[in-house]
């Protein structure tokens, strides 16, 4: 059972790498363009500042989440297990979907 959440973990943290990888690579490609409906409203340096600390920011998140500090919270789920969703299988009988929504939203609560 435990396996089963650290591959929950691992996709949600997959999905959430893979979405800030393309927005990042977008925001490098397109980030200073300016479209024409609003060039008269958006100044071009405030956008080139917000597009470039927006880049770095992301950078900076993975280099931070390789680092090993976003899996913290995972290690310690599996060292003392996860007792709630196991309890909640076992007197419920029910299906693994609630469990899995528990388990998740406690994992990503933040220590």
């Amino acid at each position: 059972m435990q396996y089963l959440f650290l591959v929950a973990y691992i996709l949600v943290a997959a999905a959430g790498y893979t979405l800030k990888y393309l927005n990042l690579r977008h925001l490098e490609r397109h980030g200073a363009e300016i479209p024409e409906e609003f060039a008269c409203l958006i100044d071009g340096g405030l956008l080139k500042k917000t597009r470039d600390y927006t880049v770095e920011n992301t950078r900076f998140g993975f280099l931070e989440s390789a680092s090993g500090l976003s899996l913290r919270r995972p290690a310690a789920d599996l060292q003392w297990g996860c007792p709630l969703p196991d309890r909640f299988l076992y007197h419920q009988r029910r299906s693994l979907l609630p469990a899995l929504k528990l388990c998740l939203v406690l994992s990503l609560h933040p220590l």
